[in-house]
């Protein structure tokens, strides 16, 4: 099963063109630290997006594949997300309440 559905999916293509975009969603580990704020899917490498993330060493931002968050596993659990949840600030707004509170803020 696909981790994300074609909605979402479309929605970071479109994103691909905005200025400064908003976060189309975020992916969590429940049982751990993990976190990855998608926002736009790569405008030349159709695998890699565009992310706020942390991994466990505080938040950053860059790329990460779609391939890596469908194989990540953590004693059997894959990553999750809410669909109802909304985002209604750029992404670089997201990064920088990351970096002021050591994590990633809803």
């Amino acid at each position: 099963m696909a981790l994300l559905g074609t909605e979402i999916l479309q929605r970071l293509r479109e994103n691909r063109k905005a200025k400064d975009p908003v976060p189309v969603v975020r992916l969590y580990n429940p049982y751990g630290k993990e976190f990855f704020l998608l926002v736009a899917q790569d405008a030349e490498d159709k695998e890699k997006y565009l992310c706020v993330c942390d991994i466990g060493y505080g938040p950053d931002y860059g790329f990460v594949t779609l391939s890596t968050l469908e194989d990540y596993d953590n004693r059997g659990i894959p990553l999750v997300y809410d669909e109802g949840e909304v985002f209604d600030k750029p992404w670089g707004a997201y990064l920088a309440m990351a970096r002021k509170h050591g994590k990633i803020v809803p």
